[in-house]
């Protein structure tokens, strides 16, 4: 862990410009916790904010007086080398636990203003802290915290006692190249690689009742390493003990398997080997006496299954989105190009409107051409809800933010006093990804199909969730 800490008010780069407007030393936390971020790695060690700022200002990543986009956090992470970020939103962080607990696991906290249970206060707004190592100690969770902000909270602080309602965003990243320790050093292992290495024979042990990961033991583990040995030739010592071999073993199978390779068998993995297990089972025969039997002509039977309501806007959706992408990425500035379904059905509905749809008038077209041909009369965002709420076409589903609970055809609606939004669900290729319209540069607009998955699972207190029905 590097031992380094900045402070933004730093002689400098505590003046410069971050953007025209702002400086670093008002408004660069968010600056600063990337930095801390970076100098994680060897390559990055003597890095300071000039290496970050004016890329992340030209990207328009920092906000005049007002800090960094939660975006520009993401693509920043991005950018020094963090291929897979992961963003969990508000507390309580269940969620960030189980990717915590994979291990190497480094990242950003944005803390809001309110106290903690201790007194402890980050921020009286918002604020960006890094922090470059995690532990459970006497069952707490333990960050150590690279605060950049005058309050000076550096170091070893635990969620139930510091943190715990103070945290409003959390950015988690896996450790990547050489890091960083000192004058000394350590290397995360290499990338996890798949084997072609296929079972020739019928598997002839048990798989576990029970999750098993590192540190796991006992029988549950003897089975893990025991079906490894058999499935990828793993060559493991069965001992009953998941060290660091073994976890290397599961990412190995995982990758083979095209399952996320985080080291954890759980349900995804003991599906999936069990799905290998009978596929190598042994073929029996049986001899049956024949008998003749006069029948007639064979009868063939199709069976339809009906569309719903549901798979009618999903498909509708998926019909009218332009392209696959993201805007910060594919569009930006440009805007993108129609498809000539959706300027067809654009014209059908508004003969006399421009194709440069909002997200609320890109959701209004898909089910006007779906199921209804009156969704929607109003677009003001309280009148849209209450349209929704009062339409027998559609019911309200409780949100609870969890990607299961959504399907096809899911209408989902983020509407507070100062932001709104609204976006179908669609599936494609067996995930879940939204169909919705963006404004690009210079007022252009686009809908297309946002190619991540993680904005399903956004925790805003007040989302809507309609089906259709």
């Amino acid at each position: 862990m590097n031992s380094t800490i900045y402070k933004q008010y730093d002689s400098r780069w505590g003046k410069k410009a971050y953007p025209s407007g702002s400086t670093v030393g008002g408004c660069g936390c968010g600056l600063l916790a990337c930095t801390h971020v970076a100098m994680e790695q060897e390559s990055k060690k003597n890095w300071t904010p000039d290496n970050l700022r004016a890329w992340m200002v030209g990207k328009g990543f920092a906000i005049r007086g007002n800090g960094t986009r939660w975006e520009g956090i993401t693509e920043t992470l991005k950018h020094i080398g963090h291929k897979n970020v992961v963003r969990i939103y508000n507390d309580p962080m269940s969620e960030a636990w189980k990717e915590l607990n994979k291990g190497n696991r480094i990242g950003i906290i944005l803390f809001n203003g309110r106290v903690a249970p201790n007194g402890v206060r980050w921020t009286s707004g918002g604020h960006y802290v890094a922090f470059t190592n995690y532990r459970v100690k006497n069952g707490k969770h333990e960050f150590y915290t690279k605060d950049s902000g005058a309050r000076n909270h550096s170091g070893w602080y635990s969620y139930e006692n510091s943190m715990k309602g103070c945290i409003a965003k959390l950015w988690i990243v896996e450790r990547v190249g050489k890091q960083t320790n000192g004058s000394a050093t350590t290397t995360v292992a290499a990338a996890v690689k798949a084997t072609t290495y296929k079972p020739t024979t019928a598997y002839k042990g048990t798989l576990p009742s029970a999750v098993v990961k590192s540190g796991s033991t006992g029988a549950n583990a003897k089975a893990v390493q025991t079906f490894l040995n058999w499935a990828i030739n793993a060559k493991l010592t069965v001992d009953g003990k998941i060290g660091a071999k073994s976890v290397s073993a599961i990412k190995v199978f995982q990758k083979t398997y095209k399952l996320t390779a985080d080291g954890v068998f759980g349900a995804g993995s003991k599906k999936a080997a069990q799905a290998l297990i009978n596929a190598h089972k042994p073929k029996t025969t049986t001899t049956v006496k024949k008998k003749t039997v006069t029948k007639g002509p064979a009868v063939k039977k199709t069976v339809v299954k009906k569309q719903t309501n549901a798979d009618k806007v999903s498909a509708k959706a998926l019909e009218l989105a332009w392209a696959p992408g993201t805007p910060e990425k594919k569009y930006k500035r440009k805007g993108g190009a129609p498809t000539a379904a959706f300027k067809k059905a654009f014209k059908k509905r508004f003969p006399k409107g421009k194709i440069n749809t909002g997200c609320h008038t890109y959701v209004r077209l898909v089910l006007r051409e779906s199921i209804d041909s009156k969704a929607m009369p109003s677009l003001e965002w309280s009148k849209i809800v209450k349209y929704f709420k009062n339409s027998p076409k559609y019911k309200e589903i409780k949100v609870n933010y969890k990607q299961s609970q959504l399907k096809p055809g899911d209408i989902r609606i983020h509407y507070t006093a100062t932001t709104h939004h609204i976006w179908i669900i669609v599936e494609k290729n067996g995930k879940l990804y939204r169909a919705e319209a963006n404004q690009g540069g210079k007022n252009e607009r686009y809908a297309h199909l946002n190619g991540s998955t993680s904005g399903n699972t956004k925790k805003h207190k007040k989302d809507y969730l309609f089906r259709p029905v």
